[in-house]
């Protein structure tokens, strides 16, 4: 539960509210570079606000997730051809007119090669690409956007919200570029070939471009009709999809920074389709031994030195500070727990979820100084997107009410175990390929 506030810091949030409401009203004019704001904004939890609070956030969330009407087929159509140089017809034996479901910046048909291939094509909206990037050049704005949403939501995001929009408009701007998004998949798609469970659709190349994204279609359960499954079926797609995101990680040192449910396809055998890798964020090797040197202080023995001493590395602690190591380890090993535990599987659950987030990410709460001493700054930029994958990844599992024996997942994950449940044997199997 949250903890109550102060009539001084209740003053201050309702005077936040106001102040992003303004600020709404601004961005609503800035309609390519909002609706994707709204997006990396939809993946929090806001369990930790009050109700008239809740439902302010709600609203302003809402606005900037407002979707864009579709395209009629003629505008696909017109810029398929113009994009890939030939007709549709020359193209395709066959194309629905009618989306199959709409992306951020673009919509998605399926479709038919002539050689029987069957695929989907994203095709981005007209003119979106140059609002974003125009958008973007308003860093002032989006600064000071960040700032008033760091302040406002339910999570401590960062000290300096110029190093949060400057790693968010990096992203953003990857994503306007399918080309970037092609070559992206097709590394996923490389390195998880003939995978056991983890699914990446195969691009197709030759009708790809900037603005034509084609691919291997995957037919599979759609989110809501995945949480209707069995829970068996639940507990084997919640491990795959924990595999997916830390094994990436630790593996290759790259993840898909983009949590949202619907970037998965479910299939009745087990395993899942991955989608949308528009937003994909890569490591050095020095920073995925940091990853490990954190990981190891919490998993390997309780060790708060190391942990603290990990984080000034990385940035996410200054060098001079008032946290104390203790207390950093009392603040975040718990959001481990799930694979700290060496009795069992563990089931995640979305309020759990909730728990996370109102415990260890509310600066208004219990852990106040955690939260706000710790965070994203200019030297550790490139962790933004860390903290929201796990934290999407968390609400994800918890909806799915996914249970594991999680800690013998993440053991072996890093190296230091045999492989202990089915899924794990397969990987093991495959890796030996």
């Amino acid at each position: 539960m949250a903890s109550k506030l102060t009539r001084s810091e209740q003053r201050k949030r309702d005077h936040l509210v106001r102040e992003a409401e303004r600020y709404v009203a601004v961005l609503g004019d800035m309609k390519g570079v909002a609706m994707k704001i709204g997006q990396l904004l939809s993946f929090l939890e806001i369990g930790t606000m009050p109700d008239e609070h809740r439902a302010t956030y709600q609203q302003i969330v809402g606005a900037l997730q407002a979707d864009a009407p579709p395209m009629p087929f003629e505008t696909v159509a017109a810029i398929i051809e113009s994009e890939l140089g030939r007709t549709i017809d020359e193209t395709f034996a066959t194309i629905d007119t009618k989306p199959l479901a709409a992306a951020s910046i673009g919509q998605v048909h399926a479709g038919q090669l002539p050689d029987g291939r069957a695929v989907v094509v994203k095709v981005q909206y007209p003119g979106v690409a140059d609002a974003i990037r125009d958008d973007l050049q308003n860093t002032e704005m989006l600064a000071s956007f960040a700032a008033v949403g760091a302040k406002l939501s339910p999570i401590r995001v960062t000290a300096e919200p110029t190093a949060i929009v400057e790693e968010v408009a990096a992203r953003i701007s990857e994503e306007l570029d399918y080309r970037i998004e092609a070559d992206n998949q097709t590394l996923f798609a490389e390195r998880y070939a003939n995978h056991p469970f983890l699914r990446v659709p195969r691009i197709v190349e030759e009708l790809s471009t900037s603005r034509v994204l084609a691919m291997d279609r995957h037919d599979g359960l759609r989110w809501s009709e995945a949480l209707e499954q069995p829970q068996e079926l639940k507990d084997r797609w919640g491990e795959a999809i924990y595999r997916f995101v830390f094994g990436s990680l630790y593996d290759f040192g790259t993840f898909n920074a983009d949590p949202h449910p619907g970037n998965y396809l479910f299939h009745l055998d087990g395993t899942v389709s991955f989608l949308d890798f528009g937003c994909v964020k890569t490591f050095s090797h020095d920073q995925v031994a940091a990853m490990r040197t954190i990981s190891a202080a919490v998993f390997d023995g309780d060790d708060p030195q190391t942990l603290f001493e990990g984080f000034q590395a990385v940035g996410c602690i200054p060098r001079r500070t008032k946290l104390h190591p203790d207390r950093v380890f009392e603040w975040w090993a718990p959001i481990w727990d799930p694979g700290r535990g060496e009795e069992g599987p563990f089931t995640f659950t979305p309020e759990f979820a909730s728990w996370v987030i109102s415990r260890n990410f509310d600066a208004f709460g219990e852990w106040r100084d955690m939260a706000r001493g710790m965070g994203i700054s200019n030297e550790s930029k490139d962790w933004t997107f860390l903290t929201r994958i796990q934290l999407g990844l968390y609400s994800v599992l918890g909806a799915l009410r996914a249970t594991c024996h999680w800690r013998a997942v993440h053991d072996e994950l890093r190296g230091k175990a045999a492989p202990t449940t089915d899924l794990g044997r397969q990987h093991a199997d495959w890796k030996q390929r």
